[in-house]
């Protein structure tokens, strides 16, 4: 009897069956064999535990249990070596009685329903909610706003459980900065005033930044995306053009220029961009087409409060025009001391003027 107990100790412990000294045992002893099909069927009874379909617990009855855990896990190895002792189908029978107690678990509440044009906070803590497409929205931080089809993101962080949709219909998140575009993912999305920061969880999202001219980008499960503010795009590009002209680079910061351009940003910006273009065509020889881009600068800013760059954008269309257009600029120079009259090249401008009467 002494040997069936320690088989039967072996077999709690999850000894490998296959053992010959095990076999051989088994095989001519026919309660030890009952022992060890009892401790088979229960270890597939618990090995369904994980795939029935068992509502989760909230986590306040997480919490209440979690004191208990500690024994009930002392308690499973008293109860396994149990087990042989017993018939197979009270083995059975016990795996089932496990599984009706974690089944008493009350169901969570359903999430509320969000409508178009209600204002979800999440400044006092995480929200989540349903939508009328069946996406899940948990705002995160700070708000959001739901529209028809979306979600509008000013400022704070939103997750986001989107179903596979319809052909023809899309869910989107717009922020300041870029709207996300998807058909059917998990992902996040972040903004804190000056960018965009998109990360997917599954599927495939699109990214369109905002402003003319700026490529969308695709970004799948695993990947992320930081978009910055247009406003933060425009002055990147502007600064990269300004550095490229400053080491002669004359193609990139044509480039540079032209895509900021593309934009389409304010007046003042724009005007300065075609400042820099004209004197980029200046430096490649072409005066024509520096001439064009510096009137077209100038005449947009034109008015009593003029940028800093425009002292210099006067006097270099002056200059272009003594080899173009002697009569233009004697204009453009009498123009340039009625704006800047103490301005850098104030003396220049009185100097050409004043050789022009003695001729």
């Amino acid at each position: 009897m002494s040997d069936c107990l320690l088989i039967r100790e072996r077999l709690a412990d999850g000894a490998d069956r296959e053992d010959p000294q095990l076999a051989s045992h088994l095989r001519a002893c026919p309660e030890c064999r009952a022992a060890a099909q009892a401790f088979a069927d229960v270890d597939q009874a618990l090995a369904q535990l994980p795939r029935m379909a068992v509502p989760p617990p909230p986590f306040a009855a997480i919490a209440r249990q979690a004191a208990a855990s500690a024994r009930f896990r002392r308690r499973i190895g008293q109860a396994r070596r149990a087990v042989p002792f017993f018939a197979t189908g009270l083995a059975a029978a016990a795996a089932a009685l496990l599984i009706a107690f974690v089944s008493r678990a009350p169901s969570p509440a359903p999430l509320p329903l969000a409508k178009a044009g209600q204002t979800l906070n999440g400044a006092a803590g995480p929200k989540a909610v349903r939508l009328d497409q069946g996406a899940l929205l948990r705002v995160e931080s700070g708000s959001a706003q739901v529209v028809a089809n979306g979600v509008e993101l000013g400022a704070g962080a939103v997750s986001l459980e989107v179903p596979h949709l319809p052909e023809g219909t899309r869910f989107f998140v717009h922020t300041p900065d870029a709207q996300v575009v998807v058909h059917g993912t998990r992902f996040s999305v972040a903004r804190d005033g000056e960018a965009t920061l998109v990360s997917v969880t599954e599927g495939l999202v699109e990214v369109r930044p905002e402003g003319r001219g700026r490529p969308a980008l695709m970004l799948a499960a695993g990947k992320s995306a930081r978009v910055e503010s247009l406003a933060s795009y425009r002055s990147q590009k502007l600064s990269a053009a300004t550095s490229a002209l400053d080491q002669g680079d004359l193609a990139s910061a044509q480039g540079l220029l032209a895509s900021l351009l593309e934009t389409e940003p304010e007046v003042a910006l724009s005007a300065q961009a075609r400042s820099l273009l004209a004197w980029s065509a200046a430096a490649g020889g072409d005066r024509p087409g520096a001439i064009r881009q510096y009137r077209e600068a100038l005449a947009a800013v034109d008015g009593d409060a003029l940028p800093p760059w425009a002292d210099n954008a006067h006097a270099e269309l002056a200059l272009l025009l003594e080899r173009e257009d002697p009569r233009a600029a004697l204009e453009s120079w009498r123009e340039y001391v009625r704006l800047f009259p103490s301005g850098l090249h104030a003396s220049l401008a009185r100097s050409r003027l004043a050789e022009s009467r003695e001729k």
